[in-house]
């Protein structure tokens, strides 16, 4: 009996480190969000997501984003369910048209980053 305790209490140890350290790993990483605005410069109505949205007009806000500020990488697409143009986004953007994406986000969805660009080798 007392060794079946000492299994239990042990697997329990276990169980609550690897919770811990999954916490901790939670907790640099920051939260994914998005938010839309649906005027340039972050002014007017804005809407804030933090998972995929396939369809904008979901929440009535389909080609209506003209600035946006991005926490983590984002795909934001011209059509519903990612189709059309798509652009990758992370920081603030105070204006969209530079992007030519003014009014015409349709979807969005967080994604992880990039791999890194291969070195440059130069010719000897």
């Amino acid at each position: 009996m007392r060794r079946q305790f000492a299994i239990i209490a042990v697997g329990l140890f276990v169980l609550g480190a690897l919770g811990a350290a999954t916490g901790a790993d939670a907790a640099r990483r920051p939260a994914r969000t998005i938010t839309l605005y649906d005027r340039d410069n972050y002014e007017g109505y804005k809407r804030v997501f933090n998972g995929t949205v396939w369809n904008l007009d979901t929440f009535n806000f389909s080609n209506e984003t003209h600035s946006l500020k991005a926490v983590g990488y984002w795909e934001i697409c011209s059509g519903v369910n990612f189709r059309g143009v798509c652009k990758v986004v992370r920081g603030d953007l105070p204006d969209l048209n530079p992007i030519n994406m003014s009014s015409r986000i349709s979807s969005v969805r967080p994604i992880d980053p990039p791999p890194p660009a291969p070195p440059v080798r130069r010719a000897r």
